[in-house]
């Protein structure tokens, strides 16, 4: 019986339903689609990343960077067919202008001597990145083609620490369009970096056996970590973890406005009807069935509000997804839950709190009190 009075109570009352339902839709739709946009964006960077390198070990260090003499070591380990620095970082096309402006194109510096198509995995659409070596770089494809760029032109690049160099384009890559990178000599990249030391390599090896051989020569190397390709994602997550904090951010702004808006609403609403309470104490209601109505009703406020906010979301996460070769997209499941979680924490707490206070007086009390 409380249900069904819930659910006439919210048909007939749907101005104030509609008030109460506004915030926590508009506050579930921002907080939905602010994160998976986000989660499903940075699913897509991370796999094209990874896609573009090729390696059966990843060795990195927390010594924060690997010397000179430790990679002469590896690449003389019997049966390390490529032991090719990884360094990654950040700069911008200077000369001709790419239209870009603060925004920096990522940059990648691998070992030339080590490149024969094994360590990165990206086709190469022209030229060859054999002659990877002294001031050149390999673009990629769609770079080259918005600046009118080919294979022998030289382009002015500002690095990461603002230096400028000149190079000479000797490939064109076939990169991903949602993660493309520029790469360059490792030799050129890694003194404008901060450590000037690269603190990643990639190695490919002749058989799964000597990757277990390297793992035990390098025990008693300071600092020096032997990993599966797992490894790689830590570039891109580090910098995608701080964009990632924006959106969660503005998720909890959102959530904060549907707290003050829908409580606000609720308590007004709620205290407006005491007449209505003190009716139904007098037709036989206790106090117990008429806050199990009201705790109805604000389940029904927020399962339409959810339920609305989650179609709304996907209108911006669906088209992203399909953007960046998903079919659904890509998030954890508990950031849902805590959406869910944190809408019946703003809805049911105020609601208890607002009938108790709406049922203080009497129902005879009640009933003449001015108000619906």
């Amino acid at each position: 019986r409380d249900a069904t009075l819930a659910v006439i109570n919210s048909r007939a009352r749907a101005v104030a339903f509609a008030a109460a339902l506004t915030p926590i839709t508009l506050a579930s739709a921002v907080a939905l689609g602010n994160i998976y946009a986000q989660t499903t964006t940075q699913h897509a960077q991370i796999s094209a990343y990874t896609n573009q390198l090729n390696a059966d070990a990843v060795i990195t260090t927390n010594t924060g960077a690997i010397t000179p003499e430790a990679l002469t070591r590896i690449r003389s380990t019997p049966g390390v067919t490529t032991a090719s620095p990884l360094v990654t970082s950040s700069g911008w096309i200077e000369e001709p202008y790419d239209g870009n402006g603060s925004d920096p194109l990522h940059l990648l510096g691998i070992s030339a001597e080590d490149q024969g198509g094994t360590v990165l995995a990206t086709e190469v659409t022209q030229g060859s990145l054999k002659d990877l070596k002294g001031n050149t770089v390999a673009l990629p494809e769609d770079v080259a083609d918005s600046l009118t760029l080919k294979v022998g032109d030289k382009i002015t690049m500002r690095l990461g620490d603002g230096a400028q160099v000149q190079v000479t384009i000797v490939a064109l890559l076939d990169s991903p369009s949602n993660y493309p990178n520029m790469v360059l000599p490792a030799d050129l990249l890694t003194p404008h970096t901060t450590t000037g030391l690269p603190t990643q390599l990639l190695v490919k090896a002749t058989s799964p056996d000597v990757v277990s051989t390297l793992t035990g020569q390098l025990k008693d190397w300071p600092g020096l970590t032997v990993t599966d390709d797992s490894a790689l994602t830590n570039n891109v997550q580090a910098s995608a973890d701080v964009e990632a904090m924006i959106n969660y951010l503005l998720a909890v702004l959102a959530i904060a406005y549907a707290a003050i808006a829908a409580v606000n609403t609720l308590a007004v609403a709620v205290l407006a009807r005491r007449r209505e309470f003190g009716a139904q104490r007098l037709a036989g209601a206790n106090r117990a069935q008429v806050r199990r109505m009201l705790l109805i009703e604000g389940g029904i406020v927020a399962v339409v509000g959810l339920v609305l906010g989650t179609v709304i979301s996907l209108f911006t996460v669906l088209p992203m997804a399909l953007a960046t070769g998903q079919i659904l997209p890509s998030g954890p499941i508990w950031v849902f839950l805590a959406v869910v979680l944190a809408v019946i924490l703003i809805i049911w707490p105020v609601t208890a709190l607002s009938a108790r206070l709406a049922m203080r007086r009497s129902p005879i009390e009640a009933v003449t009190l001015p108000g619906q």
